[in-house]
């Protein structure tokens, strides 16, 4: 029980207006424009309290619901006079005779045609008409029925007199199966009114029972600094229970993308961009891919419908010919197959962003020099646990005198070492591109196993020569999806990215510290 000393000013004096009006013990009510009435307290004021009041279970609340109307729709005014649309329909009928056509009920009632319709359907549910050739043939029926009241009729006008009189209508007295209908038909609109009542619990009487007649402070004045007084505070309780603030915050994703572009940035390492869709000459054969290379199959690339054709500089596309199909001055014997300069102009949505980086090589920089992206890649993948057809890739690459393979791995070790992964290992891979090429692991706790992060390599001659580039290049595409999932501990990267995304581990997920 609180103690009333811990009660505020405003929870007293809705406690003592309570009393004052009896309303104990859930024997009598006291709706709140009623405190507010009777309290020296403002509305604002006074729903604070019961609130705080309700909480301490020193009073009980109730409410009252009632559905109201407060205005005919006005474009349903002239039923008020005229009648419902069907009344009219069915009395029109009555009155043109000699079997008359619907177009012919329709314009001598002024009916538009949600209401015919509405008339039509209702006057066949109820037996009311008969059509023979296009004709309407009305009913004994339908005539019985036009000479009675009709209760929607009646039911509209109680509601509009009610509004006159009282500015609203209280539904709860009136046919429910009527007014559902006029409600259905966007006559009427239903307002649902909920009154609040308050009464007070045996507990709230005993804590006003005691209540001292000392005046207790809230709240510390300049007035009372002033004149040095030294009054008695009323005690707060720091126990009361606080909703919970669902503050905004980054998706994790995004947190995981910015601490990796710190630590880029933090290494030296300037950020690159490209588009999305990109030819098959930038995305493959610059990377010495053969034009027949099972990755540049439709099952693993998603290409064009419309445009279908990109452009290819076409100088070094003569170039790139030479080294696919005899290796050019590279040293190498070239994949010894015919390059097709229409296969190259294909366009496709990226499906790695090492493109990015032979964008930049081509750009004829002089080194050192060493670039990074993160950016969105597109491939054409069976979705499960540990991909994805849509998903982004981390690109890095370091052009330099002397660079070697225990650089590679320094560079990736370092890296993730700043992301907080400590259990790596390295496996020996093949890709067209790169020599020697090697394949990152980390082992996810979640899982129980190693999961592959990302692939790396020194790039090959033929990827480098055709742009002047005689110093060697180490490279790695990363996954960051992959690497949030070990640093997050999620056992499915459809948690990461896209509409299977729970938004309650969004809420839960923490806040990564900066490198810096």
């Amino acid at each position: 029980m609180d103690d009333s000393s811990t009660l505020s000013s405003i929870e007293i004096e809705v406690l003592q207006t309570l009393k004052s009006m009896d309303c104990t013990n859930k024997k009598k009510y006291a709706k709140i424009e009623k405190i507010i009435e009777k309290s020296k307290l403002n509305e604002s004021q006074v729903r604070k309290a019961v609130e705080w009041l309700k909480s301490k279970n020193l009073i009980t609340e109730e409410i009252e619901e009632r559905e109201s109307c407060r205005e005919i729709k006005k474009e349903c005014e002239d039923y008020l006079t005229s009648g419902l649309p069907e009344r009219k329909f069915l009395e029109t009928i009555e009155k043109l005779g000699n079997r008359p056509s619907l177009k012919e009920v329709k314009k001598k009632a002024n009916l538009n045609d949600k209401e015919l319709s509405y008339s039509l359907g209702f006057s066949k549910k109820q037996g009311f008409i008969g059509i023979s050739e296009g004709k309407l043939i009305l009913t004994d029926l339908a005539r019985a029925w036009i000479d009675k009241d009709y209760p929607a009729d009646s039911v509209l006008k109680q509601i509009n007199e009610e509004i006159k009189k009282k500015g609203k209508c209280y539904l709860t007295a009136l046919d429910k199966s009527v007014l559902m209908e006029l409600c259905k038909r966007d006559i009427i609109e239903k307002i649902l009114e909920k009154t609040r009542k308050y009464s007070l619990l045996d507990e709230g009487e005993k804590v006003l029972s005691p209540l001292s007649k000392e005046k207790l402070t809230d709240k510390i004045n300049l007035e009372i600094i002033r004149k040095g007084i030294t009054p008695k505070m009323r005690p707060y309780n720091l126990d009361v229970p606080v909703p919970e603030i669902q503050a905004g915050k980054k998706h994790f994703l995004h947190q995981v993308r910015e601490k990796i572009r710190e630590i880029f940035l933090s290494m030296g390492f300037k950020e690159m961009k490209s588009d999305y869709v990109e030819s098959c000459y930038w995305n493959f054969d610059v990377m010495f891919f053969p034009q027949d290379h099972p990755d540049r199959e439709i099952m693993d690339t998603f290409y064009l419908k419309s445009p279908k054709i990109g452009k290819i500089p076409e100088d070094k596309a003569k170039i790139i010919k030479e080294v696919q199909e005899n290796g050019w001055k590279t040293g190498s014997i070239g994949r010894r197959t015919k390059w097709d300069e229409e296969i190259a102009k294909k366009l496709i949505l990226r499906c790695h962003t090492t493109q990015t980086s032979f964008r930049i090589l081509s750009e004829g920089l002089t080194p050192p020099y060493k670039f990074f992206s993160i950016d969105r890649v597109f491939r054409n993948e069976a979705v499960d646990a540990t991909h994805l057809a849509e998903f982004h890739q981390v690109e890095g690459f370091v052009v330099g005198e002397g660079l070697n393979f225990r650089n590679l791995l320094g560079n990736l070790k370092e890296f993730y070492n700043l992301m907080g992964i400590k259990q790596l290992k390295f496996k020996p891979n093949y890709n067209p591109y790169t020599e020697p090429s090697v394949e990152i692991f980390a082992y996810h706790p979640g899982l129980n196993r190693w999961v592959e992060l990302g692939n790396s390599g020194i790039f090959r001659p033929e990827t480098l020569l055709p742009y002047g580039i005689k110093v060697p290049v180490i490279a790695w595409g990363l996954a960051l999806e992959r690497l949030a999932m070990m640093l997050y501990e999620i056992s499915d990267i459809r948690q990461c990215l896209g509409h299977t995304v729970d938004l309650n581990n969004l809420k839960k997920a923490k806040v990564l510290t900066k490198v810096i």
